[in-house]
Parts: structure tokens; sequence; C-alpha cells
């Protein structure tokens, strides 16, 4: 049986959001990609008034008291989404802390807490990034009521993303794939799935996700997803423009790196950011404000 991480109201966990950290630092780095399509609301309130377009407070108070409402009762597929993010989130810090070697130093003052972080190899990157993207799936399932596999459902969903997917799927691509993997990162991470690497069981993700994967084989499902979704990635970079040393000149920029060395600023995203959980968490929102919207809006 599946235990949720968090059953708070989704009000409450996006109030939680930071407002600063090195998740929404990161993230404003990559607004080139997609612009205007991300950003942070200062609170549950303010998002539902930016997407409705409601400025009656006693109408945007009910909106969000039934949004609160589906969320916990009526749409229990978003409560999932939120938890298959977290889970993912949290698997990747495991695999980011398996081993301590390269020293970050104080170049980057809010990470003073991280005295040494270690790059993954390719393989177990290349495989974390698979998981990544069969969270994604899973939790694009949960969230509109779908069962199987529904591969080509998934895909065509990506051609369409805005708001906060588009943003979740610019930073897969970008800090799991370019940035640690380099411009051959897709057959990097077709090879590690085909052949998961040693210390891939240790994230916990897969043996966390059976009861909610189509026919209860993670690896499965991950190559399966994978094989139907890499055209678009490469799609994505390709129309994009997208570098790796593009990528690492932005950021290097942004995150204040005195070295600018590439182990270095791939495992300080992967050890100090949480972007799948945040921007996975505003989908959820987005998805039953919409949800309670459509009931109260006039017609």
């Amino acid at each position: 049986m599946i235990t949720l991480l968090n059953t708070e109201p989704i009000s409450k966990l996006v109030d939680q959001l930071p407002a600063k950290s090195m998740t929404t630092i990161a993230l404003q780095a990559l607004d080139f990609i997609v612009p205007g399509q991300w950003q942070r609301y200062p609170n549950f309130h303010d998002m539902t008034k930016a997407i409705t377009g409601e400025a009656r407070e006693g109408k945007l108070q009910v909106i969000c008291n039934h949004a609160d409402q589906l969320y916990n009762e009526g749409e229990r597929g978003a409560q999932r989404a939120v938890w298959i993010y977290q889970t993912v989130d949290g698997s990747d810090k495991i695999l980011a802390a398996a081993s301590l070697a390269h020293q970050v130093g104080n170049s980057v003052g809010m990470l003073s807490f991280l005295s040494k972080i270690t790059p993954k190899p390719d393989s177990l990157q290349a495989f974390d990034l698979g998981m990544k993207l069969a969270a994604e799936g899973l939790a694009y399932l949960n969230l509109h009521g779908l069962t199987g596999e529904r591969f080509d459902d998934f895909e065509k969903s990506l051609h369409n993303a805005s708001n906060e997917t588009a943003m979740r799927l610019a930073a897969l691509v970008a800090f799991d794939g370019l940035i640690p993997l380099g411009p051959d990162f897709l057959s990097k991470v077709s090879t590690a799935l085909q052949s998961p690497p040693a210390g891939a069981e240790q994230s916990g993700f897969l043996s966390k996700m059976v009861d909610l994967i189509p026919g209860g084989n993670p690896i499965q499902y991950a190559r399966g997803l994978f094989q139907s979704v890499q055209g678009w990635m490469g799609g994505f970079v390709a129309q994009k423009g997208l570098t790796q040393e593009g990528l690492l000149s932005r950021l290097q920029g942004v995150l204040q790196m005195s070295d600018g060395k590439l182990d270095a600023i791939a495992s300080l995203l992967d050890a100090s950011t949480n972007y799948l959980s945040y921007t996975g968490t505003q989908t959820a929102a987005r998805h039953v404000i919409i949800k309670s919207w459509e009931r109260f809006r006039p017609q």
C-alpha cells in the first residue's frame, strides 16, 4: 500500500514553498528556455487569483476552499501526483549523497552547510533521469485520472506543456540531462535503462512506485516511457538551441560559482534543489484550482 508523504491541504503546501532558495534561483535561470511560463506565487490565494482572474475576495475564498476539498477528497490523483514528485526528489537526494569527494568551499554562501558533494557516475545520473521521467509520466496519469501506460497520450501532452510543467520539463532536460551528461545524454539514458547500474536500487524509488506503475514493473515502464519521449526531448534541445556550455555559462553567473567546474555545478543542483516537488506542487495546485473555478465561474 502507498503511504502518502504529505496529506496537508494543497493551500498549505503552496504557502510553504520558499520565496527564495537554490531551487527558485536555478529555475529563474532557465526562464530564457520557456519565457514567462513559471513564477513563484506568494501564496495559494494569490496563485488562485492569478489563474482565475477573480478579484472578489469572497468568491476567491470559496474557490480556494473548494480546491482544498477537491485535493483531499475528490481529486486524490492530485494528491498522489504530489507524493510522486516528493518521493523522486527525496530519492534523488539519497543518490546525490551516496559518497563524498569534491570540495565545494564557500563560493556559494547559501550552501555553506554543504561541505562536500560528489557527482554521480554517468550511468547512475542517466538512470536517475530515466526515473524522473517515469515519475513525470506517473504523475501525469494520476493527475488526469488515466489508467494503463498511455505513453502516446503523455508524449502528446509534452508538446503542449505550459506554466509549471513547461519549466519542470526544461529543468529535467537541463539539470539532469545536458549539464551532467552532455549532448549525448539520451543515448546514456537508454543504455542505463537497459542495464541498470550498480547502486540504482539505493534510491528506494523503484520499490515505492510499484503499486502505481501499470504492470508493476518499474524498469519496464521507464524503458517504454523513455522510448516514447526521447524524440520530443531531442527535438526540444534542438528547437531551443540548448548546449551544455550555454547552460553552464548562465548558471555559473546565477549561482556565483568561482570555478564553474562542470562536476561542481551538476552536483550542486542535484544536492540542493527540489525543482520536481516544487513545480509539481504548483502543477497539482493549478489542477484543483481550475477544477474548483469551473464549478463556480459563470457559464
